[in-house]
Parts: structure tokens; C-alpha cells; sequence
């Protein structure tokens, strides 16, 4: 029959055993385990250096950027081309609008010249009227033998303008006539 005494015996014949071998299995995993991590961890490094010397080492990756550079350069060379078509035709329009300035400003030179022509026509015009009636004038106040003090006035500005519109010497003559008639009042005569 089993008593109790027995199955106690049993169990402490194997208990301590297996207790034992726990003890043991943990405290071998805990001595051992950490230099198997460092081996795993010394293992992983040499193959990541490997790894990494196989990389430095192929042309796949030089290959690659060289192949990607090219691209790259095509592509900027196309946007170069592209940039130089585009300058061509803007420096051409530029040219155009400046000859279209240019042949404007001729046009508008030569409006000016025949309108200075035509002005200094009219002013040639002018100075001979004003010429010839200032002499005629001259002409009535000899002949009168006199010239009163609105006259005199008068004269004086028209010779003034007469001056101011190029007049030169031709006046002169007839400006020491003028000069010379004696003034009376008007009432006087």
C-alpha cells in the first residue's frame, strides 16, 4: 500500500534532482546565454562588415549613380536647349520691337525736321512782315516829320519782337531815323 511516507520519499528521491537540474539548467543559461548573445552579436557585426565591404566593393551602386547622373545631365542638358531656344526667340522679339523703336524714332525725326523747316519757314515769313511793316511805319513817321510818345512806345515793342524773332541789323537805320524825329503830343500836330 502506498503511504504517505513513500510518496514523500519519491518525491524527494526525484524532486531534489530535477530541482536541481533547474537550478543548474538556469544558472548555465545565465552564464552561458550572455556569450552566446556576445558570439551572436560578433557574428551579426562580421557579416554586417561583410555586407557592407561587398557594397563599397561592387560597382552595382557606381553603376547605378553613373547611370542616374547621365539621366540627369541629358535632362539638364535638355532644359539648357530648351532655356537657349526660348532666349533666341525672346532676343529676336526684343530685336524686332527695337528696329520698330528705331524706324518710329526715324519717322518721328523726320516729322520734327520738316515741322523745324516749316516752322523756321514761318518765322523767316514772319520776321519779313514784321520787317516790312516796322519800315513802313519808319516810312509815315518820317514823311510826318514827327512820332508822339504812344507811337514811340509802340514802335519800341514792335522793335522788340522784331528782335526776338531773329531780327538783325537792317533795322538799324531806321531805327536812328526814328530816333532822331522830334516827340510831340499826340494833340499836338
Amino acid at each position: 500500500m502506498v503511504t504517505w511516507a513513500l510518496v514523500l520519499e519519491t518525491l524527494v528521491k526525484w524532486g531534489i534532482p530535477v530541482i536541481a537540474a533547474a537550478i543548474i539548467g538556469f544558472i548555465v543559461k545565465r552564464v552561458i546565454d550572455p556569450k552566446k548573445k556576445d558570439n551572436a552579436a560578433g557574428v551579426k557585426l562580421r557579416l554586417q562588415q561583410n555586407w557592407d565591404d561587398a557594397a563599397r566593393n561592387s560597382t552595382v551602386l557606381q553603376e547605378k549613380c553613373a547611370v542616374q547622373v547621365g539621366e540627369m545631365s541629358k535632362a539638364i542638358d535638355i532644359k539648357f536647349e530648351q532655356a537657349k531656344a526660348e532666349n533666341r526667340l525672346v532676343d529676336e522679339q526684343i530685336l524686332a520691337a527695337v528696329r520698330d523703336l528705331q524706324l518710329s524714332m526715324n519717322e518721328i525725326k523726320d516729322e520734327l525736321k520738316e515741322q523745324k523747316d516749316t516752322q523756321t519757314l514761318l518765322q523767316s515769313g514772319v520776321l519779313d512782315m514784321h520787317l516790312h511793316n516796322l519800315i513802313q511805319t519808319c516810312k509815315v513817321y518820317i514823311e510826318r516829320g514827327y512820332i508822339t510818345h504812344i507811337e514811340l512806345m509802340q514802335y519800341n515793342e514792335r522793335l522788340t519782337l522784331y528782335h526776338k524773332l531773329g531780327g538783325n541789323g537792317h533795322m538799324d537805320i531806321w531805327d536812328e531815323r526814328i530816333r532822331a524825329l522830334p516827340l510831340h503830343d499826340h494833340s499836338e500836330k
